[in-house]
């Protein structure tokens, strides 16, 4: 099965699915998540090398070294609007979808369903 998500949505739930692999599941639900975390690596490694290039050039690291400031408000825009256009890129990922009850009882938090909604449907997946 493929998932048809934006890199973006990828991007912003990568510590969710990080969280979604450290849960205790049965072996056949951890298994399909380890399939999508092997599918979604390279896509997440092809956004962060697509993404230093362009912060560098309308930005400069911070003092801590941990994140990109920006001198003018213009060049946060910029900088803004070109990372718009690669979060908006359609990505497929190898992988099936789960569904919610597939999880059993482990606990997952709502914010982590919400960034997940590509992955764990309400439905069978």
């Amino acid at each position: 099965m493929t998932i048809t998500l934006m890199l973006g949505q990828l991007a912003d739930s990568a510590e969710a699915l990080s969280r979604l692999a450290a849960l205790k599941l049965k072996s056949r639900i951890a298994l399909r998540v380890k399939r999508v975390l092997r599918a979604a690596q390279p896509e997440l490694e092809e956004f962060n090398k697509a993404r230093t290039p362009i912060a560098e050039q309308y930005g400069h690291k911070s003092a801590d070294g941990l994140r990109y400031e920006f001198d003018t408000p213009e060049s946060a825009q910029s900088f803004a609007d070109e990372i718009a256009d690669v979060r908006r890129e359609e990505i497929m990922l190898e992988a099936s979808t789960l569904a919610l009850d597939e999880l059993g009882e482990a606990e997952i938090s709502g914010g982590d369903l919400l960034a997940l909604d590509w992955l764990i449907l309400e439905e069978d997946g």
